[in-house]
């Protein structure tokens, strides 16, 4: 009546949650759906209607993928015309990497333009946390190459507090902002003993000076012992806490075998722990069908977990003592085998005294660090590579970090030592 025009809808996970608690076909849900879109279209007649759902499915759909492409089949057949877009809303905590890259070719085998939420993890403590969480997502998923057609910046989290102004790095703009910055562009070319490289603006200017880390992932075997870091803020008045060890039941599963060998917690208001996991105090699930079991081998004591995609389990540590709103570093060391990854996540986990938030790190395999380089005045750089022992198959990246004004770069390629 005021003269308003509704131009776009986004239908919230009507698939998913139609699917589970409904128990319809893709072809039922379509026409649910459709009933009240087209009693909006009565009012106006040109809106278009896209779809969010969440990425990886749940665990109720082992299938999803092609779930999600039955349902946009059924819309199609039941419009007459496909959704205007289909928006991923990431399970960020999850091995995502390529359950995204199916969902996003069948969409767009279909015509449907595909596109992604950017947004922070919903346990961060803070503003400045969520906003860190979102640029680290959007940089980390579009420097692997997996840049959507549609970016969306989104939250549906108590954080962050504040819109305004852009430079602030904990308000909601500065993501918009950061997502903004010009791109850079990293080339490479060499063998298994040297690599040689070049780094861009995206006006083709050479960028100088800039620190640039070569680092290798095995892509097959035992993998190698590595330390992992899962950081970030102890809410407000919680002086409790546990680490936890999570095999297929945390928002994944596949085949699993890793061992752990040592975790500190340390915060910034003196709270410390350091853990044996496996030792007295660890917790098993009574319910969990996986192996955990103590070991000894030539890289000292730790806690072997194994399981197959069917088989769960999770270890918890004894309870620590955190300092409410401190800052908090645990550090783990492991050794993930590349099969192991999509497996589950280490979880940090504060309690009052029932859960109230947690952080969590997806099982991946560790790195080797092989050079480091600074570019010359034409943006190139030249390194040998330190592989010492190790051989097989690997995953090569040269990796800029970028800066507040410059998005990162990666150049990633297969090598065979």
């Amino acid at each position: 009546a005021l003269g308003g025009e509704l131009r776009f809808l986004a239908m919230d996970e009507p698939y998913q949650h139609a699917r589970d608690a409904c128990h319809w076909t893709a072809a039922e849900i379509a026409r649910n759906a459709a009933a009240s879109v087209r009693a909006v279209r009565s009012v106006f007649p040109h809106v278009q209607v896209g779809d969010i759902e969440v990425v990886p499915g749940t665990i109720t759909m082992p299938n999803w993928v092609e779930e999600y492409a039955a349902w946009l089949d059924a819309w199609q057949a039941e419009m007459g015309e496909p959704l205007a877009f289909f928006h991923a809303d990431l399970n960020w905590a999850t091995h995502y990497e390529p359950a995204l890259a199916r969902v996003s070719a069948a969409a767009q085998s279909r015509g449907v333009p595909f596109g992604i939420i950017y947004n922070g993890y919903y346990m961060d403590g803070s503003s400045e946390e969520w906003m860190a969480s979102g640029i680290a997502h959007f940089e980390q998923l579009e420097t692997e190459g997996a840049a959507p057609q549609h970016a969306v910046f989104q939250s549906w989290d108590d954080r962050p507090r504040r819109v305004l102004p852009e430079t602030d790095p904990a308000a909601m703009t500065h993501l918009v902002t950061s997502y903004s910055r010009p791109r850079t562009y990293l080339s490479t070319a060499g063998g298994t003993q040297s690599l040689e490289g070049r780094l861009e603006r995206s006006d083709g200017q050479p960028l100088a000076g800039a620190p640039v880390m070569i680092e290798a992932t095995p892509l097959s075997g035992a993998g190698i012992v590595s330390t992992y870091t899962l950081s970030g803020v102890v809410p407000a008045g919680v002086t409790q806490g546990q680490v936890q060890i999570c095999v297929n039941e945390c928002g994944e599963a596949g085949p699993h075998e890793m061992v752990t060998y040592a975790i500190v917690y340390a915060d910034t208001g003196g709270a410390r722990a350091t853990l044996r996991p496996g030792g007295p105090g660890w917790g098993i699930s009574s319910a969990g069908t996986a192996l955990a079991r103590p070991l000894w081998d030539s890289d000292g004591a730790g806690l072997r977990t194994t399981a197959t995609a069917s088989q769960h389990t999770y270890v918890n540590s004894p309870v620590l003592a955190v300092t409410p709103g401190a800052r908090f570093t645990v550090t783990i060391t492991a050794r993930i085998p590349p099969a192991t990854a999509g497996s589950g996540t280490f979880n940090v986990i504060f309690l009052a005294p029932t859960e109230v938030g947690r952080k969590a790190l997806p099982f991946s395999p560790g790195r080797i660090r092989l050079a480091s380089a600074t570019t010359g005045s034409d943006g190139s750089f030249n390194v040998a590579l330190a592989w010492g022992q190790a051989s097989g198959e690997f995953q090569l990246d040269a990796r800029y970090a970028g800066t507040a004004a410059l998005w990162p770069a990666l150049s990633r390629r297969r090598v065979l030592r």
